[in-house]
């Protein structure tokens, strides 16, 4: 009974070492399905080329980590910043 007690452990631990080596390897693709995303690349402006008749810019710049984005009924948008423990809000206009 002991020895089956000690196989069996160790068919687990065997077990959840190769899955959990799965995941590792293909982490990039188990986060993108579960829909999280991290940014490797330095931040930065770019060029954005809009339609006729519609404007860009920038909302706001300094921000280290924006993550979600949310716009109120008023108009007003709301930025949280992961890490920072803030959310900017700006007025459209």
């Amino acid at each position: 009974m002991i020895r089956y007690a000690l196989r069996l452990s160790l068919f687990t631990l065997v077990a959840l070492i190769v899955v959990a080596g799965t995941i590792w390897m293909f982490r990039g693709q188990v986060l993108r399905f579960a829909g999280i995303s991290f940014d490797s690349g330095a931040a930065g402006e770019t060029a954005v080329q809009s339609p006729e008749g519609l404007a860009s810019g920038v909302f706001a710049s300094g921000l280290l980590a924006p993550r979600f984005m949310a716009v109120s009924r008023d108009g007003v948008l709301f930025v949280a910043e992961r890490g920072a423990d803030r959310v900017e809000a700006r007025v459209n206009g």
